[in-house]
């Protein structure tokens, strides 16, 4: 992924630009670092990836062999559902 980003920066630009300046435009266009991801329900209503988390195991819906990744995380991914 980060080479597709560099590469989009790149075509932005054009394809004399620094590698700083592709750094930079990277970072300013594409850093969703402060954004909350999470999940959204059948009524369109978001939960973040904790509260997900709560309903799927209230619910019986991760997996019968348990949460992927990282078994001792408490935020759900989609690779922990069936």
């Amino acid at each position: 992924m980060h080479e597709q980003l560099r590469t989009i920066a790149v075509l932005a630009i054009g394809r004399n630009a620094t590698e700083q300046e592709i750094d930079s435009y990277v970072q300013t266009h594409f850093d969703h670092s402060g954004e909350i991801q999470g999940f959204v329900d059948q009524w369109g209503i978001f939960f973040d990836r904790r509260d997900s988390l709560n309903i799927a195991r209230r619910q019986n819906q991760i997996k019968p062999e348990g949460k992927s990744g990282n078994p001792d995380s408490d935020e759900l991914f989609s690779e922990d559902l069936y």
